[in-house]
């Protein structure tokens, strides 16, 4: 009976040590923010990108692949190489000199 009585406390033990120290941590790691460029309004496939066409937004880094584009100056005057949907995130796939 003592044993189970010790095993019991040690796991509530380890519940309140992930619960107020571990989770707070992934969920700081969590809420970091990255700029991402993304489409102000459609963009048709070859059409030049301009500053007009393109905004930044705040998002969370979790989701957001490495292919992201997030200079301005990498995108601006580029050509799409496919139809861009507004609010969509601008990746180097999307893009060409053309």
């Amino acid at each position: 009976m003592k044993n189970r009585t010790v095993i019991g406390i040690v796991c509530m033990l380890l519940a309140v040590a992930v619960c107020f120290g571990v989770a707070p941590l992934i969920n700081k790691a969590a809420d970091k923010k990255v700029d991402v460029l993304c489409a102000a309004a459609d963009i048709r496939q070859g059409q030049m990108i301009t500053e007009q066409d393109i905004k930044v937004e705040k998002m969370g880094v979790y989701g957001i692949t490495a292919t992201a584009i997030k200079d301005k100056e990498a995108v601006i005057g580029m050509y799409a190489a496919c139809d861009i949907k507004q609010d969509a995130i601008l990746l180097e796939a999307n893009t060409n000199q053309q």
